[in-house]
């Protein structure tokens, strides 16, 4: 999260893409959504104060899954039994159809 916070979530997630992607024969993407903002994502179990915004994150999974080596994709840590008003099921929902609507 340091990391990201000085670089930036894009720039990070394009150097992880080209070195997951540079000699191999495909990559994949693994969203733990316990790194988003708990205010917009609170159905999880370990929040992170100051967590990704999830528009931001959609968009680079959308980026990422539009590139010819992007093979699959998982989504874990939601907890529904946390959730308040769907909160975090409309984030799941909407960062699946990114990934799916771009791959």
């Amino acid at each position: 999260m340091d990391e990201v916070a000085r670089r930036g979530l894009d720039a990070a997630l394009d150097e992880a893409v080209a070195r997951a992607s540079r000699g191999t024969a495909g990559f994949g993407l693994s969203l733990d959504i316990d790194a988003l903002d708990p205010a917009a994502a609170p159905a999880v179990a370990v929040s992170v104060a100051d967590g990704l915004a999830p528009l931001a994150v959609m968009r680079g999974i959308r980026a990422a899954a539009a590139l010819s080596g992007c093979c699959g994709f998982e989504l874990v840590e939601y907890n529904p039994t946390l959730d308040r008003n769907g909160a975090t099921r409309r984030i799941v929902e909407s960062t699946l159809r990114a990934f799916v609507g771009a791959s």
